[in-house]
């Protein structure tokens, strides 16, 4: 994988300046959660919130944390996620995935949220292991 530092990447989405952070690193993901609004994935399911919503963050969020896909790292923090903002409405499944470390560059947040700034070579859907249904939480 090449660095940061070296040639540009060619990311999935076009990223702010100084994104992904230095402190992002190219590792394998095992088995991280991302909500789907149905059990049929499709690739736009993993766009950021920028791609989706605009460019203008939440006060609480960096405009490169807006940027990047959106993990977690258990099934436990997904859910609690889904309780605090609210989310249920708009997505009903799980995606179950195994990202590999050639994917792009990942950074841990709190509350067991993942960000990924995605390659663009990367086909999310291809690194989905297994679809769950929310169900009620």
């Amino acid at each position: 994988m090449q660095e940061k530092s070296g040639p540009k990447l060619a990311f999935r989405e076009e990223l702010p300046d100084a994104c992904p952070p230095p402190e992002a690193k190219a590792i394998a993901l095992s088995g991280v959660y991302r909500f789907l609004p149905s059990a049929n994935p499709k690739n736009e399911h993993f766009d950021s919130y920028c791609l989706l919503k605009g460019p203008k963050p939440p006060p609480t969020v960096t405009l490169c944390q807006w940027s990047a896909c959106s993990l977690f790292v258990t099934r436990e923090k997904a859910v609690a996620k889904i309780k605090l903002q609210k989310l249920r409405s708009r997505f009903s499944h799980f995606a179950i995935l195994d990202v590999p470390a050639n994917a792009g560059y990942s950074e841990s947040g709190q509350n067991g949220h993942l960000s990924l700034w995605m390659l663009k070579h990367f086909d999310p859907v291809t690194a989905i292991l297994k679809i769950e249904e929310i169900g009620d939480v």
